[in-house]
C-alpha cells in the first residue's frame, strides 16, 4: 500500500507543482466566468423587477364654481400617479391629446401635422 502511494506521488506529483497550480488557476478562472455570467444576470433581473412603472389612477372631476357659489365655472381634471414598482423613477413623459372646440375630425386627418405644445 505505501509503495502504491509513493508511486502515485512520483508519477502525479513530484516537482509537478508548476503544472497543478496553471491547472487549478484555470479551473479558477473558468468557475469565476460562471460566477460573473450569474451575477450580471441577476443583476439585471433585480432592475427589471424593481423598474418604476407609473400608471394614472382616476381621473378625478372636481367642480369649479363662479365666486356666487351657484353656477358652474369649470371642471378641474386631475390624475393620481401610482408608481407599482419599488424604486424611484428618474424621468416620466405623459403625453395627452386634448381638443375643446366645435370641429371634428376629418377622414385622413394627419395628426402629426397638428400644433404641438410641450409642457
Amino acid at each position: 500500500m505505501a509503495q502504491t502511494l509513493r508511486n502515485l506521488y512520483e508519477v502525479g506529483f513530484k516537482d509537478k507543482a508548476g503544472f497543478w497550480t496553471a491547472l487549478f488557476t484555470g479551473v479558477l478562472c473558468v468557475f469565476s466566468y460562471f460566477l460573473w455570467q450569474v451575477n450580471d444576470a441577476t443583476n439585471r433581473l433585480a432592475i427589471a423587477t424593481q423598474a418604476a412603472s407609473v400608471s394614472a389612477s382616476g381621473p378625478a372631476l372636481i367642480k369649479q364654481a363662479n365666486s356666487d357659489g351657484k353656477t358652474l365655472k369649470g371642471w378641474n381634471v386631475y390624475l393620481t400617479w401610482i408608481n407599482s414598482g419599488s424604486t424611484a423613477t428618474r424621468t416620466v413623459t405623459l403625453q395627452s391629446n386634448v381638443y375643446t372646440g366645435t370641429a371634428t375630425p376629418t377622414k385622413g386627418l394627419d395628426f402629426n401635422q397638428l400644433p404641438k405644445i410641450v409642457l
